[in-house]
């Protein structure tokens, strides 16, 4: 799913992209093999069917079996989400450790991660728009991504901060934007890493592999559906790694 905008709201996204100029370290990922792989989740699964009556997230009939989403044994609740368009109301309980959302099936998908955030994973085609509270965590194994985007992540950070969880368990940052994927953080102007690092791989068509993609300078309209967008922060100086 490539954005096809018109030449004023294209120039106006490309102001608004984020600058790279700042990024610690780049490379090529030689192959699919090589990539992060989907978050594992490991929390409870929710599966909504959206049976109750309204869109609540508490509504235990929205969801399969008739159970609200809850966190288990100190492991967050997986919000999934198939070929759905709904936008969800009420504060899940914190998704962090384990949990998260899936947004599979061209669904177009409005949910909170609630106060503590967890992984996401939006599949080609899907669009999910979400939010956190206070700060968002990674608990995934080595070669999982806990940000996994081929569709469209629109992620609103509280007062504009993206803050990384050091608590118990947490781990370093590892985002995947795919071949047709977007993350949007249309609000966010800092990050608190917390002593944690960001790291990022972006997907490219072998034709975009050019001279002008390592500089990191975006210059072909192609690349808005696969880097950040921000209203003019540069986040891209708060990488610490950048894989293409």
């Amino acid at each position: 799913m490539r954005l096809h905008l018109p030449p004023s709201l294209r120039s106006a996204l490309l102001a608004s992209m984020v600058s790279f100029s700042g990024i610690y370290s780049y490379s090529h990922a030689a192959t699919s093999a090589d990539f992060w792989q989907i978050p594992d989740f490991g929390g409870p699964d929710f599966t909504w069917t959206g049976d109750g009556e309204g869109d609540a997230v508490g509504t235990a009939d929205n969801w399969e079996g008739d159970a609200a989403p809850s966190r288990v044994d100190n492991k967050g609740p997986h919000l999934i989400f198939n070929g759905v368009e709904v936008t969800v109301t009420g504060n899940p309980p914190n998704t962090s450790d384990g949990g998260g959302i899936s947004v599979t099936g061209n669904g177009s998908v409005s949910a909170g991660l609630g106060q503590w955030g967890g992984n996401v994973y939006v599949e080609k085609g899907s669009t999910l728009t979400t939010s956190f509270s206070n700060q968002i965590k990674n608990t995934e194994a080595e070669g999982h991504a806990n940000i996994y985007v081929d569709g469209a992540l629109n992620m609103t950070t509280p007062g504009g901060n993206l803050n990384f969880d050091h608590g118990s368990g947490a781990g370093n940052h590892y985002w995947h934007i795919g071949l047709d994927g977007m993350v949007n953080l249309s609000n966010t102007t800092t990050i608190t890493k917390n002593s944690k690092t960001w790291n990022v791989e972006v997907v490219v068509a072998s034709a975009m592999e050019e001279l002008s993609v390592t500089n990191r300078e975006m210059v072909d309209d192609a690349l808005i559906t696969r880097y950040f967008m921000s209203t003019g922060a540069d986040l891209g100086a708060s990488l610490d790694s950048l894989r293409i």
